[in-house]
């Protein structure tokens, strides 16, 4: 708590939620988390959930951390997932709810729009639990997000880049064995032909 006490210290400590800026989450959230700490029992919103997960994670408040973990998500799954594709941050405590969450809530057609404009890291975490069919449908999946946001930067086809961050999402034990072993020499042909999208090898 003395870490967190820091964060208000100086000019800050008086400052409202509406004034104060901490470098990480909102101030509500660090304002929950305070108050919890010091034996609080607010009810936690579900606009917080999220950011009051990754300051738990983030400074090891591991009773915190298992606490949100255990609460039922059925009726606010959506908009946990909302603020997934959101989060400041993607630790892997976050894979916990998305797990749960997304099944859940895949056909939400404004879920999928807001995904689109997420960041490649919050998109690995919600396309990792989207139902598929076979791995393949992931990584096209995947692939259709990158050449979006290619296109949306105007790049060119051959300049769209696979950030690495989505690659964790695909679960490539699914794969032939031959077309892993090509790419873990950066031989990307036949994995580009599999998926439908240019690549470029790390080389070229």
């Amino acid at each position: 708590s003395d870490v967190l006490r820091a964060q208000f210290a100086g000019g800050f400590g008086d400052a409202s939620t509406s004034v104060w800026r901490p470098e990480v989450g909102s101030a509500l959230a660090w304002r929950w988390t305070l108050r919890w700490i010091y034996g609080h029992e607010d009810t936690l919103p579900a606009s917080l959930l999220v950011e009051v997960l990754l300051l738990a994670d983030h400074f090891q408040i591991e009773s915190l951390s298992a606490g949100i973990l255990a609460w039922p998500m059925e009726d606010i799954a959506e908009e946990v997932v909302f603020h997934i594709l959101s989060a400041w941050a993607c630790p892997e405590v976050l894979g916990g709810l998305a797990r749960r969450c997304v099944p859940l809530v895949v056909h939400s057609a404004e879920l999928w729009l807001a995904m689109w404009d997420s960041a490649p890291q919050n998109v690995a975490l919600f396309v990792r639990f989207v139902p598929v069919l076979c791995e393949m449908d992931r990584l096209r999946l995947l692939c259709g997000y990158v050449e979006r946001r290619g296109s949306q930067a105007k790049e060119s086809p051959n300049a769209v880049v696979f950030p690495d961050c989505l690659l964790s999402a695909v679960g490539w034990e699914a794969f032939p064995v031959d077309i892993l072993e090509a790419a873990s020499r950066d031989d990307v042909v036949l994995l580009a032909e599999l998926a439908g999208l240019q690549l470029r090898s790390s080389q070229a």
